[in-house]
């Protein structure tokens, strides 16, 4: 049986953040939440859980029959992708999926029969905490750490899940959102990603409001943290994960010397400049001497923070911010430039991931060819022919070593070369190189588990630098 499909905002991000205590940025902050592994703001996985719950319950299954859940949080589902829910009841057991861009987010699998809850301390001597900020706790320092969260006060279990509230009741609902809180705020805190839930529900000897929690183990091989938790009626054990940290580049002063070019009295262009490839490059361009322009589309502090670390180290005119929308126009936007630029380098991109299960993904490929064939496009016919222009369209070594899930994103750049082919053909004053990176560390690439990167720096100077990637 399935319903109707959900898109969740950010509204209800807020609410579900009031209700749980969970306000991690990466739920509730969608500039803050670009440079997380989700990309975007992403729905938190408990409330995922919670609603199709309350699906099911609206729908007159009877959850109070069922004593144990394990909970799989496999994908994130963003703010603004549409999901719904499908579940399937059988003999003691009912499972149930949230399903978004083709593939489940979220898998549910519930069964009935006694409680086995398991004989964690009730902490009765931990002081309550309600949690104002996600903690940044070192993964060698979380094992061990325990707490005692209070309920929150922001919103009413009912007014959010009335059929699961009228079910479960609200300190079971509760306490089952408060894990969304221990994982998102306490352990591993700021830097989290909640992977797997575990559900006991039955009698239990603590009487005290609120949920405790205690980090029963780590294991910093995979970055993952085992956490153990008890409330009233219920025991749960997380599995969650420390995502990597924002990449930081370094500082202009300290590449001064990196390329082997004088770029003095050259403006260069960066579309898309507040971040990763983007900030690395206008960084690199500014410390050889040349003038920098760096464009945002939503990340306005991240660009005026990149541009002025680029005049702190090159002087009070080295650097400027404008604001560009890749599905705007071109030309207009364009107007905003001091003076014509002589290099240009193309950072704009999206999301990278989110395809369906298998096969191919026109949505993911029409997304993939907006940003980096039309947009591109509609770039270089915008620029001045008032003298030449040297432009840089990274590629990737995706297109010939292809890994599991990028054939979209493949497909655009092996196309998006074709196309730098004909645009240098069709605007003779722009000299368009398309150098086939290889996976370099931002934080559209960072992962939990290290795979091997490359330093952006360094692939970006040697690349400014004039060397030949391939494309």
């Amino acid at each position: 049986m399935s319903f109707e499909q959900r898109i969740y905002t950010l509204a209800d991000q807020h609410a579900f953040a009031a209700f749980s205590g969970d306000s991690n940025v990466m739920h509730v902050d969608p500039l803050a939440a670009r440079r997380t592994q989700a990309g975007a703001a992403a729905v938190h996985g408990v409330h995922n859980f919670l609603w199709a719950m309350d699906q099911i319950a609206a729908a007159r299954v009877d959850l109070i029959a069922f004593t144990s859940f394990k909970i799989d949080f496999a994908k994130f589902v963003l703010v603004g992708m549409p999901c719904h829910v499908v579940f399937e009841l059988g003999d003691g057991t009912l499972k149930v999926e949230v399903r978004s861009g083709g593939t489940a987010a979220l898998k549910v699998t519930a069964k009935s029969g006694p409680a086995r809850l398991n004989p964690y301390a009730d902490y009765t001597d931990t002081p309550a905490e309600a949690l104002a900020e996600a903690r940044d706790v070192p993964i060698e320092a979380m094992e061990g750490h325990s707490g005692w969260l209070t309920v929150p006060l922001g919103a009413d279990a009912a007014a959010l899940f009335p059929a699961l509230t009228e079910q479960w009741g609200a300190a079971r609902v509760e306490a089952a959102a408060l894990t969304s809180t221990v994982v998102g705020m306490a352990i591993p805190g700021l830097h989290s990603i909640y992977s797997e839930l575990k559900l006991q529900f039955g009698e239990l000897g603590v009487a005290r409001p609120g949920l405790g929690y205690h980090c029963t183990r780590i294991d910093p091989r995979f970055r993952m943290a085992s956490v153990a938790c008890v409330a009233a009626g219920m025991t749960a054990e997380i599995t969650a994960f420390v995502r990597v940290p924002p990449i930081a580049m370094p500082e202009t002063a300290a590449l001064k010397g990196r390329l082997a070019r004088d770029l003095a009295g050259c403006h260069a262009l960066v579309i898309g400049g507040s971040r990763g490839l983007g900030e690395a490059t206008a960084k690199l361009f500014a410390a050889a001497g040349a003038k920098v322009t760096i464009t945002y589309a939503v990340g306005r502090a991240d660009a005026e923070a990149v541009a002025a670390d680029i005049r702190a180290a090159c002087g009070p005119d080295a650097a400027a911010v404008l604001p560009y929308d890749t599905a705007g126009n071109a030309a207009a936007q364009l107007t905003g430039l001091a003076e014509a630029p002589s290099h240009v380098f193309y950072s704009a991109t999206g999301r990278i991931g989110n395809r369906i299960a298998g096969g191919f993904d026109p949505a993911a490929f029409a997304g993939y060819a907006e940003f980096y064939l039309a947009a591109f496009a509609r770039l270089c016919s915008a620029l001045p022919s008032s003298g030449p222009i040297e432009v840089i369209w990274p590629s990737s070594v995706f297109v010939t070593e292809r890994p599991a899930g990028m054939t979209e994103y493949a497909m655009a750049k092996a196309a998006g070369e074709v196309l730098c082919r004909d645009l240098a053909t069709a605007f003779p004053h722009l000299a368009i190189r398309t150098p086939r990176l290889p996976r370099v560390l931002t934080d559209l690439t960072a992962t939990v588990v290290a795979v091997e990167t490359a330093d952006a720096v360094a692939v970006m100077a040697a690349v400014l630098s004039g060397e030949d990637f391939g494309g």
